[in-house]
């Protein structure tokens, strides 16, 4: 298992936690910058770049990204799952 200081990988991955509730705060030019640089960096499959990022700043506008991602990732009835096709 590869160490990355004193914490295993396999205990980063169970530490981890996601983030549902966010700060309004303004994030700083800086910031930003530096996440692009990790987005030109970072690895894609096969090294195809082939991804697309968008940083939306207009609270209105991401108000109804959230409600179209809503209206189409939330189940429409109880039991209801959604499936992801094998590959070839």
């Amino acid at each position: 298992m590869q160490i990355i200081g004193n914490m295993e990988i396999l205990e980063l991955i169970k530490n981890r936690r996601s983030i549902r509730s966010f700060k309004s705060d303004p994030i700083s030019e800086e910031v930003i910058d530096k996440l692009i640089e990790a987005i030109i960096w970072a690895p894609s499959a096969g090294n195809r770049q082939m991804r697309k990022f968008f940083f939306v700043f207009n609270n209105d506008l991401k108000k109804k990204i959230a409600m179209k991602i809503k209206s189409i990732t939330t189940p429409k009835s109880v039991g209801s799952s959604y499936h992801i096709k094998s590959s070839p």
